[in-house]
């Protein structure tokens, strides 16, 4: 009985620093960010690629549920790297 006490309150320790990675993470990555409206950003940027708004905000959308970000605080040049490194922990080293 000791030893599953032991392994979930491990589990539960590990659960809460890769909680708190992910947040420093997200924070180090997007927190510098003023949120703009994605309809903003569609206009400034995206609207010339003839790509239509609501594709555009689905795809923003998914990804800010995805990666639990403020879908307003990616920009369409955000590299892959800055995703894989908010889920290294996830997945090993994020290479998988």
């Amino acid at each position: 009985m000791t030893k599953l006490i032991t392994i979930f309150l491990i589990f539960l320790i590990w659960l809460f620093l890769t909680s708190v990675y992910r947040q420093k993470i997200r924070k180090q990555l997007f927190g510098f960010r003023e949120p703009l409206p994605l309809k903003t950003l569609y206009d400034d940027l995206i609207k010339d690629y003839r790509l239509e708004y609501s594709n555009f905000q689905k795809v923003f959308e998914k990804l800010g549920e995805c990666y639990s970000i403020d879908p307003r605080l990616i920009r369409p040049d955000d590299p892959l790297k800055k995703f894989i490194d908010i889920d290294s922990w996830d997945i090993g080293l994020g290479t998988e």
